[in-house]
This record gives C-alpha cells, structure tokens and sequence, in this order.
C-alpha cells in the first residue's frame, strides 16, 4: 500500500476544514444573538489558530479581532459580531469557489480591521 503525499493529506485536511465550516459560522451566528462573550471569545480563539493551520490565514486575522472584541465586549462593537459572521460566510463561499475574499477591500472587512481592540 502506497504512503499519501503530504500534500495530499493536507488537500484532503483543508477540504474537512471547509466542509465543517458552515456548522462554525452557524455557532458564532447562535451565540452571537445570544450575546455570549464568553463562548464567543473561546470559539473566535479555535478559529484564530485553526485559520492559519488550515491555509486559511484571513480566518485567523478576523477571528483574532473578535476574539479580542468579546474580551470586552460595549455596545459600539456589538454590531461587529454580526458583521463577522456574514464576512465568515463570505470567506468561506470564495473560499469553496477557490477565490480570495480582500479583507483590505471588503467594507465589512475593513470596518473590522480599522477599530482598535
């Protein structure tokens, strides 16, 4: 029996990722309306570091700026969580279409880029 390539392990992880990814913005999207920092920071902490194991970096820079958003959540940032979770959706869509998502030139995303933890 022939050995996998590393490289095909790692299409094959990178696809796994992608297919549950849904299920995660479905989360974030769940504890978002129920306004729970706490889950919310923890879940944005395992997407900040899977994002960047996965080769899906821009993952992890959004999840990092939530992360630290529901560490001190006030009600000028709430509005950002629901924001997140439609550029999520957005990202993981051209993703699955093989595209870049330009969290620089997307509005939602450079929103999120520009306020300051």
């Amino acid at each position: 029996m022939e050995k996998p390539q590393l490289s095909q392990v790692l299409s094959e992880l990178k696809k796994d990722y992608l297919k549950a990814f849904p299920k995660k913005i479905e989360l974030l999207k769940t504890l978002t309306e129920s306004k729970n920092w706490e889950a919310l920071m923890h879940e944005y902490h395992k997407l900040k570091g899977t994002g960047k194991t996965y080769g899906f970096p821009d993952v992890s820079v959004i999840s990092e700026k939530m992360e630290g958003f529901a560490k001190n959540p006030d009600s000028r940032k709430t509005i950002l969580f629901d924001q997140a979770v439609v550029l999520l959706q957005r990202m993981y869509e051209a993703y699955t279409e093989e595209k870049i998502l330009n969290l620089k030139t997307d509005p939602i995303g450079k929103s999120i880029l520009a306020i300051k933890n």
